[in-house]
């Protein structure tokens, strides 16, 4: 894992092999992964547990409302893979329908942070009678590499809850989906992919930019967790202000990213590296899409959609997924995708 976010760093942050800024600043970018490294995944824990930050909560209140009608889509012996399981308050109550229905299925969690995936586990294999657990520790790549390797032959169930994939851009996330079908989803499968439509400006940035600061000590802390990797002290938190842009904004959609702005010119020598003020890192940027936009990329990545549900309280959706088998749609390019950061 440390050897995957070097080299991430690296190519993202120190190469500038990025799209480039207006004046020709390079657009420097800061991998996900690095966030959840080492106590990463305890301060995001602590993000996503207080009262303003909206996603995780109306992630898990879909799947409290409309469990038992996704899990009646489940096949017995079926096999369930989550990709970037974090947070498993989300999957908790879609395991619990499954469990219901006594149907004996596998569930294997894959995250990047070994910690939550262990005490996840355990528990797991202590509370569900017919639900089979397994943890893997690895990128998406990896995870699809054991599948390759495992042969399993019965259906299987790729989720993704939180708006992990498909939350850049409409060709980024065509591209996404077409690296899945590609590499580990057959025409028997599915996938239950969850997707965030909020556009409510004052939402978005309070989830954000909380009060008590949860959101900024997270970003802080991989940054911090950065100069350790690269051996030198590129980052210090009083040179940077964390914040956020909207970006792209249209009647149904808005684009939101976190930025790292300089708060005045910064260098670190043995890196090459030089701000100026007012200079950003992109941490994360993405778009909030609704269904037409998603109907969209599931035909150009050679999907279709099979069902659909929305969180009664605010604008979160779960579509259920399959390989178009009658070829209704284009189907995008087939490029490398490792592991979306």
């Amino acid at each position: 894992m440390v050897d995957h976010i070097q080299e991430r760093l690296k190519r993202d942050f120190l190469a500038n092999e990025g799209t480039k800024l207006v004046g020709g600043v390079p657009r420097r970018a800061i991998p996900a992964s690095l966030m959840y490294y080492e106590n990463g995944f305890e301060r995001w824990r602590d993000v996503t547990s207080g009262p303003q930050f909206y996603q995780t909560r109306v992630e898990i209140e879909l799947l409290e409302h409309y469990g038992a009608q996704i899990v009646e889509l489940i096949e017995p012996g079926s096999l369930l893979i989550d990709l970037g399981s974090g947070e498993f308050r989300k999957v908790e109550p879609l395991l619990d329908a499954l469990e219901a229905t006594q149907k004996d299925v596998q569930y294997i969690a894959l995250d990047i942070a070994p910690v939550p995936v262990e005490e996840a586990i355990s528990r797991f294999r202590k509370r569900y009678q017919h639900i089979q657990s397994t943890g893997l520790w690895g990128t998406f790549g990896d995870g699809i590499e054991w599948l390759k390797k495992l042969n399993f032959s019965g259906p299987k169930w790729f989720l993704s809850l939180g708006s992990i994939f498909c939350y850049s851009d409409l060709e980024e996330s065509v591209t996404e989906l077409t690296w899945l079908a590609t590499n580990a989803i057959g025409l028997q499968d599915r996938m239950l992919l969850g997707v965030d439509a909020e556009t409510n400006r004052d939402v978005l940035w309070a989830s954000y930019h909380d009060v008590e600061g949860r959101f900024e000590r997270f970003i802080s802390g991989g940054l911090q967790t950065s100069n350790k990797l690269l051996g030198h002290d590129w980052y210090r938190p009083e040179d940077w202000e964390i914040s956020s842009v909207f970006v792209d904004e249209t009647n149904q959609e808005i684009g939101h990213a976190i930025v790292i702005r300089a708060k005045h010119d910064v260098t670190c020598d043995p890196l090459g590296l030089k701000f100026s003020t007012g200079e950003e890192i992109r941490w994360i940027s993405g778009n909030k899409k609704g269904p037409s936009t998603m109907r969209k990329i599931f035909t150009a990545a050679g999907f279709k959609e099979l069902a659909s549900w929305k969180t009664p309280s605010a604008n979160f959706y779960e579509y259920t997924i399959a390989r178009d088998q009658d070829g209704d749609g284009q189907k995008g390019p087939a490029i490398e995708f490792p592991y979306k950061v």
